[in-house]
């Protein structure tokens, strides 16, 4: 979990220190995921156990039973979920298995595998990533109920070049497992010279009632030279993108520091805003 070997186009690679690898003579070993709280999911993305030898040993996953629970003591198997799909045991493998959970309420989730693609009494996972429905359940605090959005689509006024388009800002692009960015221009935005007041939109699949936006600013290692950085901003928020509202109070975003251990400096309180 948590982005451990997948690149900024959330391609897995074949190192299997990024990947879980039971013990050897486990017959059906299990994995389980614990969150912070409980929540409605959505979907689970499977990346498989992705080595460069999985084509000739077969250690991924393959008969599996999924289950979810919200206190680890009873457990409900998810219907319709026993088959993952191999990995090609290529540095460009993205998820192949989608398991839809259809707003299923859990905290935990056990997978069980049965039997994998080979012989051996092994079997592993590379990466599992978990979406949920932003959906208030009966005990929950409204002020608790949060989630990273992904899958974000992103626009722009304009851009630098391709390699500096909008699309890299959003979906984890630039970012390592510590939520550190990296000082590689080609992972992050730039505008086209000469746009005097450039603006960047993001379109996300649904509504959500906003809580924060993290912003890391442009982190080149020029930065403190240049300052390529927005400063001066205005955030608009919309339903519809014809109508918008501006947000009030958030008017400066802080400057990068152009190192490679740079973290979000600057938060956005949308304070719910829908």
């Amino acid at each position: 979990v948590n982005g451990s070997g997948l690149d900024e186009f959330d391609q897995h690679g074949t190192d299997p220190t990024d990947m879980w690898l039971s013990g050897m003579g486990d017959s059906t070993p299990s994995i389980q995921y614990e969150f912070d709280q409980a929540y409605a999911l959505q979907e689970m993305w499977v990346w498989n156990s992705n080595q460069i030898i999985e084509g000739f040993v077969g250690l991924g996953a393959k008969d599996v039973v999924v289950e979810y629970s919200l206190d680890s003591t009873e457990w409900t198997v998810l219907e319709g979920v026993n088959l993952f799909n191999q990995a090609p045991g290529s540095p460009d493998y993205t998820a192949n298995t989608i398991v839809d959970f259809g707003g299923a309420r859990a905290r935990f989730v056990r997978i069980t595998v049965h039997a994998g693609f080979g012989m051996l009494p092994q079997h592993g996972l590379s990466e599992v990533r978990f979406y949920a429905i932003p959906t208030q359940g009966p005990d929950d605090d409204p002020d608790d109920i949060t989630q990273e959005i992904r899958n974000i689509l992103a626009t722009a006024s304009s851009s630098q070049s391709d390699k500096m388009g909008p699309e890299k800002t959003v979906n984890g692009i630039g970012l390592d497992a510590e939520d550190q960015h990296t000082v590689d221009g080609t992972k992050g935005w730039l505008s086209g010279m000469g746009d005097s007041t450039p603006s960047i939109q993001y379109e996300f699949d649904q509504a959500y009632a906003l809580g924060e936006m993290w912003v890391w600013n442009s982190n080149q290692l020029i930065e403190r030279f240049v300052g390529f950085g927005a400063k001066e901003v205005v955030i608009e928020y919309s339903l519809d993108s014809t109508e918008w509202t501006v947000l009030e109070g958030a008017n400066l975003f802080n400057q990068a520091t152009g190192s490679p251990d740079y973290t979000a400096n600057t938060t956005v309180d949308f304070g719910g805003a829908l």
